[in-house]
Parts: C-alpha cells; sequence; structure tokens
C-alpha cells in the first residue's frame, strides 16, 4: 500500500491548494498505521505490483457500501466474466469493510480466482482510527475558527469531548462519508456546530424491522435526514431541486440555470442549496451542481430509507 497508494497519493495531494480535505484524510490513514503493519503491507503489495505490472488493475473500492446484494452481487458477476475473457488483460483489487455485509461479499466472490481478483477486507479498527483521528482534527479546526469569528455558543477547549468523539466514530460504521457529511454540516455558516452536533447525537435512527437494507446505514441515514430537514425551508421544494438534480440529462452549470429550468424567483435555488451544501455541490466549489457522495442518491431513492423525502426515479 506504501509503494502503490500511499507515496504517490502524498505526492499528489499534499501541494494542491483545493486538496486541504484529501491531505487531512491522508495524514489520517499514516497515523493509523504501526510500522509493522505499514511494512507488511508494503511487502505484500509490492510482491502484487510485480505480478500485475503488466496488467490493468481495477480497483473496486468499497463493494460492501453499495446498497443490495443483488447490486453486489451483479458487480461481482461482471467481474468474474471480465475474468474469464483471456483476451482482456484485467486484474481487479476488492476493498470491502467488516460490517454486517461482509459475508456477503466473500459468498458473492467465492466463485473468482485469487490469480484475477484480491478481496482487501479492511479491519474495523484501521478505518475506525482514520475516521477518529479526521475527527479530532476537524473538530479542533472548527473550535478555533468558531472562536474567532464570535457569536453562538462557543466550543469549549477539547470541545467535543472524548467520549462523543467515539460515539460518533461508532455511528459511523466504517463509513467515512459519514464523518466528513457531518463535518460538511457543522461548517454550514447558518447553522451552531455544538447545536448541529447535539441534534445529531440526539437523532434516533428510523429503523424499519421490514427494511432490506444494511443496518449499517441507519445513523447515516438519521444524517441524511437530519440535512434534508433544514428549519423554514419548503420540503416541497428541496424534492424539486433534487430530481432535477439526479435525473437532468446535462448537469446544471449554475443556480440561475436550474432557476430557469424550473421556473423559480431568481435566488431561491441558491438559498436553499447552501442549506444543503453538506450533500450538494455548489458551482463555486465544481463546475456543476452535483451530489458529493452516490450514498445521498441511494437514500433517497429508497422509500424506506428516506421516507418523506424519496425521489422516484
Amino acid at each position: 500500500m506504501t509503494a502503490l497508494v500511499l507515496r504517490p497519493l502524498g505526492e499528489l495531494v499534499r501541494y494542491a491548494k483545493k486538496q486541504k480535505l484529501w491531505w487531512r484524510r491522508y495524514k489520517a490513514i499514516l497515523g493509523g498505521q504501526s510500522p509493522s503493519t505499514d511494512t507488511q503491507q508494503y511487502i505484500a503489495f509490492n510482491s502484487m505490483h510485480e505480478d500485475w505490472q503488466h496488467r490493468n488493475v481495477v480497483v473496486v473500492d468499497g463493494l460492501d457500501e453499495i446498497t443490495g446484494r443483488e447490486a453486489q452481487e451483479r458487480i461481482v458477476g461482471i467481474m468474474e466474466w471480465a475474468t474469464m475473457q483471456r483476451p482482456l488483460p484485467l486484474r481487479f483489487i476488492v476493498s470491502s469493510s467488516k460490517s454486517e455485509g461482509d459475508h456477503v461479499v466473500r459468498k458473492a466472490m467465492a466463485n473468482l480466482s485469487q490469480e484475477t481478483c484480491r478481496l482487501v477486507t479492511l479491519g474495523g479498527s484501521p478505518i475506525d482510527n482514520d475516521i477518529l483521528v479526521f475527527l479530532n482534527d476537524e473538530f479542533a479546526r472548527i473550535q478555533k475558527e468558531f472562536s474567532n469569528r464570535g457569536g453562538g455558543s462557543i466550543p469549549a477547549e477539547g470541545w467535543p469531548g472524548v467520549g462523543i468523539v467515539k460515539k460518533l466514530v461508532t455511528n459511523a460504521r466504517g463509513l467515512f462519508v459519514y464523518a466528513s457529511t457531518l463535518v460538511k454540516l457543522m461548517d454550514t455558516p447558518s447553522r451552531d456546530p455544538v447545536l448541529v452536533l447535539q441534534q445529531v447525537l440526539d437523532a434516533s435512527p428510523q429503523v424499519d424491522s421490514t427494511a432490506r437494507y444494511e443496518q449499517s446505514y441507519t445513523e447515516l441515514d438519521a444524517l441524511y435526514s437530519i440535512i434534508l430537514h433544514p428549519p423554514d425551508t419548503d420540503l416541497d421544494l428541496i424534492r424539486r431541486l433534487l430530481h432535477a438534480v439526479m435525473f437532468s440529462k446535462d448537469p446544471f452549470g449554475s443556480t440561475s440555470e436550474l432557476e430557469e429550468q424550473l421556473l423559480l424567483h431568481p435566488g431561491s435555488v441558491e438559498a436553499v442549496l447552501r442549506d444543503l451544501h453538506s450533500i450538494v455541490s455548489l458551482p463555486l466549489e465544481t463546475q456543476t451542481i452535483r451530489f458529493h457522495h452516490r450514498t445521498i442518491r441511494d437514500y433517497l431513492l429508497s422509500r424506506e430509507r428516506s421516507r418523506d423525502m424519496y425521489i422516484e426515479s
């Protein structure tokens, strides 16, 4: 991992002005590794690199994060078909965390040859440590920035405390998107980060006993529910905007384009999307209006998960 991933990644993101978040994640990865673990990974990946250096390697990152057993098996089926086609010089590296769905991933990949496909199971401890380091770093930054800005309930030094950070790591269940989305939500200019964090901690995940989706998403779903129900906001308008972003043939390059498409008053879209910046990027951040992560799309397309915010495809 050191030779193939960490060193090239470090060179890429360290000096990029727009990659501060990824640089912090990179440091979190390094901070969670012991010398012995790092050495073992270096030897293992270096050996793999010698065998596969003339092959095209496809990395499937987080197979377990794909919602639904059928979707996971479909992807594994595609890999199985590809490895059977000898003219295709393909090799696959699949990562999956130890979660409730881990046995599903292992069963689906049982028929794949180790010569063409390697499963890297990411144990809970290294991932949890990455999330822990990331959250501690971000909480320290938020505390400093909010104290300098003044107003609201200014966090005390050491906020929010070791116990709460550990609880958040547990809630994340190995999903880094939970931690990154939480931080983005707390960075919302119109919200008090202390109150936002308390709201997230107080939120009880709505678990449907008949639901078919993996229970590892319950805390993430609760977080998305908080984001999608900002105070004093028209929920019907939010649904219309999200539907347009999801299904538009051509991505919207500005909020004015979206307003023109939906026949809305100027400024109305930007006002709503700024409250949703933790899940939707604005053209100031990227060239188009889009979701930060695939999981929000999956959430909105599932009636049993999103409930009143469900969007029909």
